[in-house]
């Protein structure tokens, strides 16, 4: 990307959560503030089969973690958080999500309307739910990429094993066949990771084993209405700005299946000279990994820093 690419870029740059940041009370105050969420959560809530509002503000846990539903939850949060900022005056010019939150923030960009997106992130939720075998997820720490790729490598022969997510320099998810993956972990404590532990996870997200939902993935994201993004985004499978519908249609297939390159997505926010990100998220994680990037980072978990954020900055100009 050129100098002069980087300075037409706002510096504020907005971020949305995936799978794994539900709790319960989530979205609550912003379902209430931000009067268009109302048409949304109903939109939502048919596709689901469920009271997504309901879900968010009571639970019960076993539900809000459970695929089907985490997926539109997580939609509805951060999609009423932006819809919130946009009430506020205050406006971004990159987007990005983590894993399911990608939808969001191809929503939040106006290359999917909101009742497309809603329908979207209900069928990814079912299709995942609906792949066979005997799938884990855990997370390494303490590695860098090279080293959490030998572990993979290492472990073959119990099964599939491969790296799902960078979220920091050292901050890894595999994911793969169950055996496989408590031999990588095993491996990477034995290499000097200081932390490796199978995640709560009811499948192998983000590697070949779902290569089994990818025929109805392809038929549903190829006959989506598509169109240019208003502000950039930045795809999982790429780290890399871009606002054209084929390029994120190509990254949203691919995504199933291939890691989520986090990490590289908070590197290429400074390369563009993003100073502060917006978290959609109802807790801290996306934020910290922000942090770790050099950016400053809010989040939506603390309302207060969002309405002083919202009052001092207005709309963000370059």
């Amino acid at each position: 990307m050129s100098p002069h690419q980087a300075s037409d870029v706002s510096r504020l740059a907005v971020l949305f959560p995936g799978q794994g940041a539900q709790r319960i009370g989530m979205g609550s105050w912003l379902f209430r503030e931000v009067p268009e969420m109302r048409e949304i959560l109903d939109s939502l809530s048919a596709a689901a089969g469920c009271d997504i509002e309901k879900l968010c503000a009571r639970g019960p846990m076993s539900m809000l973690s459970d695929t089907r539903y985490t997926q539109p939850a997580m939609f509805a949060v951060g999609l009423a958080a932006y819809l919130y900022l946009s009430l506020q005056g205050t406006s971004a010019s990159v987007v990005a999500g983590h894993s399911v939150g990608e939808i969001t923030a191809l929503c939040a960009a106006g290359v999917l309307s909101p009742d497309v997106a809603a329908t979207l992130v209900c069928e990814r939720g079912r299709l995942m739910v609906s792949a066979p075998g005997d799938g884990q997820m855990a997370l390494i720490a303490g590695l860098g990429r090279a080293e959490v790729q030998r572990c993979c490598d290492s472990c073959q022969p119990s099964g599939c094993v491969v790296i799902a997510a960078q979220n920091g320099p050292a901050d890894h998810v595999v994911s793969g066949d169950r055996q496989a993956v408590r031999t990588c972990c095993a491996v990477a404590l034995a290499a000097g990771a200081r932390h490796a532990s199978g995640l709560k996870t009811s499948h192998a997200f983000h590697s070949p084993l779902m290569r089994p939902c990818l025929p109805g993935w392809e038929a549903i994201v190829g006959a989506l209405p598509m169109r240019q993004a208003s502000i950039l985004v930045i795809p999982n499978v790429t780290a890399q700005v871009t606002g054209d519908p084929q390029q994120l249609r190509t990254g949203l297939l691919q995504q199933l299946i291939q890691p989520v390159e986090w990490w590289s997505t908070m590197r290429t926010l400074v390369v563009l000279g993003v100073r502060t990100v917006v978290t959609c998220e109802p807790g801290n994680y996306l934020s910290s990994l922000a942090r770790r990037a050099g950016l400053s980072a809010v989040s939506f978990a603390d309302p207060r820093k969002v309405r002083t954020l919202t009052a001092d900055w207005g709309a963000v100009v370059t």
